[in-house]
């Protein structure tokens, strides 16, 4: 079955879902594919290629993923790892790559104030049924914005201001892509 949803990022790498989008030609059989590499493979650019594609597949590999959060695996490579130290199964890999799809707007040193839980990201992600992709990327950067606040009330000596500043920039950012969606595209002949 081709999935419909697959659609790779604008070329200077925005959330957008603009015209210069294309799309993918992965199927879901080509994800739960992907996932067994990352599982199973040493060799280097298998693994590698196949966290690529993951990271492309939008929400048809986000659902690949989400029945292997729980997943016991030992992967024997440390290619995707974000680990410092400690043995990681497949469902820590099985996270780090929804974190990636979800959270692509921002860098793995924002990780800190992501929303998303290895735990609870199934149950967050549940309670989001039929949200769009650049919905959900929304909702994550909306949570995240919530725990900075947080973390500034908390630790009043920590300066928020630049993580604020940054994180509202990005949800600018999503609230477009979100809104891009939600219009309809002109039919053949209308352009302007």
């Amino acid at each position: 079955m081709m999935s419909t949803d697959v659609v790779a990022q604008d070329t200077d790498g925005s959330v957008g879902t603009g015209k210069a989008q294309a799309k993918s030609l992965f199927t879901d059989s080509d994800f739960d594919e992907a996932i067994e590499i990352v599982a199973t493979s040493a060799d280097r650019d298998a693994v590698n290629a196949a966290g690529t594609k993951l990271r492309s597949g939008r929400l048809s590999a986000i659902r690949a993923l989400v029945p292997h959060l729980t997943d016991p695996r030992r992967p024997p490579s440390d290619y995707l790892t974000r680990a410092v130290s400690g043995d990681v199964d497949m469902g820590d890999h099985s996270f780090w790559l929804i974190q990636d799809i979800l959270e692509s707007h921002t860098s793995k040193m924002d990780a800190i104030y992501s929303p998303l839980q290895k735990d609870s990201v199934a149950k967050w992600l549940a309670d989001r049924e039929g949200m769009s992709l650049a919905q959900l990327r929304r909702e994550a950067c909306i949570g995240a914005f919530e725990r900075i606040l947080a973390m500034g009330k908390r630790h009043p000596n920590f300066d928020v201001r630049p993580v604020v500043v940054s994180y509202a920039a990005k949800l600018v950012e999503l609230d477009n892509a979100v809104r891009n969606e939600r219009q309809p595209a002109s039919p053949p002949g209308n352009a302007r």
